[in-house]
């Protein structure tokens, strides 16, 4: 899970706990006060009923004539009884005359309160005559006439309007927090994706940098803030990089060039020197070896100037339709006398007529390398295999052979550089480590890769990949017009 979708889940996390917080406390909040406020209705009907308390008599009078009772009778229902000190009821309002409240008396001095679930029926508040279940807050009091205990007072009063709010309650906040929940993680995911925009475009640029554009720089966007200070600190990284890169090339390139001329002449002198009828037969012998050294050396400085290029490697190629089956066969004849030497077998065991468009030079000079690549680690009297065919996305050019194979810690490696598996036996065969990577170069100017299957003992398989927009069937006219 990448950074922006572990950001938006924390944004949506922490902000679920605290409206769970904040929900939890505003529901039970909301309850108590409501309670509470229902518990002082019982307080003060209670209250009421205890000023009707004669002290003389020590009786209560005139229950029935009070206001509270004859208003609350025509808009709520509720219960209220009255226990004389030897526990017998002296009074129970019209709906309590009618039902059975199981009010607990009150054992201690103080007023007790009980949450009772009594059955009704036909009550007044009720709509229609259905019997329904409905919750009573209840509360027991005693009462005393100076220091005489004079009775109880029980008082009840519905509480299904409080339950009712409560589940509105409930559900507004659950529905409440389900929008807030997702409009967090829109909002989280919208702002994560809009902070991590300069880590995306800091991601492509380099990801977009190569030897062919190291002068692209990450657009800072306020050099402030964090990003903008890894900005620049990028930037500044890529600009001695470029430095390093480009004292590198035109080292090698001078180099190269510096190189080139002298051993010209001395190529030049030297093979004159060899019409010379007054040299010694051994001198001579000498002589050719010395121009075979000056020969190798002129092509290792060739692969030198051409990895020295650092513009668009395209524009130093020369893009013409050409027949690859043809030269594939030029090649193959070019190199049989590499493996002639060696007794190695070398053939073609498919090469189907395709026309694309490339670098015919170079396309040689790639193909060429694969052959003499396997031909130097091919043992003697090995095979060395070669294949052409198109697929429905590539061009694809294969050299297998059975030679030792190289092992997989290799395989990431070998296209670098002066990379060598085995630099004893890559002296012995002449190898300098560019051979390779000329190849990759060469793949990649024709907008194509190269890759290597190798197994140690069973050998190797080098196979190069061509876009197929480079590719079109030869046509029988086309194809004696190129060759």
């Amino acid at each position: 899970m990448n950074i922006k979708w572990r950001l938006t889940l924390w944004y949506v996390g922490v902000t679920l706990a605290i409206i769970l917080a904040l929900n939890i406390s505003t529901y039970y909040g909301m309850r108590y006060l409501l309670y509470e406020a229902r518990d002082a209705e019982l307080e003060k009907m209670a209250a009421n009923i205890e000023k009707r308390l004669n002290p003389a008599t020590n009786r209560f009078e005139g229950l029935d004539k009070m206001p509270q009772f004859q208003q609350s009778q025509t808009s709520r229902y509720f219960h209220v009884s009255v226990y004389g000190a030897d526990g017998k009821p002296l009074y129970r309002q019209s709906l309590s005359s009618r039902e059975t409240f199981k009010v607990p008396l009150s054992n201690s001095g103080n007023s007790e309160l009980h949450l009772l679930q009594e059955e009704r029926v036909n009550l007044p508040t009720l709509e229609g005559n259905a019997r329904e279940v409905i919750n009573f807050r209840a509360m027991s009091r005693k009462v005393y006439n100076g220091q005489q205990f004079a009775g109880w007072i029980n008082t009840a009063l519905p509480i299904h309007d409080i339950e009712n709010a409560m589940s509105d309650l409930f559900q507004t906040l659950l529905w409440g927090s389900l929008l807030v929940v997702l409009a967090t993680g829109a909002g989280g995911y919208f702002l994560t994706r809009k902070a991590l925009l300069p880590v995306r475009e800091i991601t492509q640029t380099a990801r977009n940098i190569s030897r062919t554009n190291l002068d692209q720089r990450v657009n800072i966007h306020n050099s402030r803030d964090e990003l903008g200070e890894l900005s620049v600190v990028l930037n500044e990284l890529l600009e001695r990089l470029q430095k390093s890169f480009n004292t590198q090339q035109s080292f090698l390139s001078d180099a190269a060039h510096e190189l080139k001329t002298p051993l010209a002449v001395l190529r030049s002198h030297w093979e004159g020197e060899l019409n010379n009828p007054d040299l010694p037969h051994n001198t001579k012998e000498k002589l050719v070896k010395d121009i075979e050294t000056l020969s190798r050396l002129s092509y290792l400085i060739n692969h030198l100037l051409l990895l020295s290029q650092t513009e668009e490697i395209q524009s130093n190629f020369k893009f013409d339709a050409l027949r690859i089956d043809e030269l594939i066969e030029e090649v193959v004849a070019d190199a049989q006398i590499l493996a002639t030497e060696k007794e190695q077998v070398l053939e073609i065991v498919a090469n189907n007529p395709f026309c694309i468009q490339g670098d015919r030079i170079r396309l040689y000079q790639l193909i060429f390398n694969l052959i003499d690549n396997a031909v130097k680690y091919t043992p003697s009297k090995g095979r060395i295999a070669i294949s052409q065919k198109r697929t429905a996305e590539h061009l694809l050019i294969e050299v297998t052979d059975n030679g030792p194979g190289i092992s997989q810690e290799h395989l990431p490696h070998l296209f670098n550089r002066f990379y060598r598996v085995d630099k004893d036996r890559s002296r012995k065969t002449g190898g300098s480590g560019l051979g390779l990577a000329i190849c990759k170069l060469i793949a990649e100017a024709h907008g194509g890769i190269i890759t290597i299957n190798s197994e140690p003992g069973v050998g190797s398989s080098f196979c190069v990949k061509l876009p197929r927009e480079m590719v079109s069937k030869a046509a029988t006219g086309s194809a004696g017009s190129s060759a």
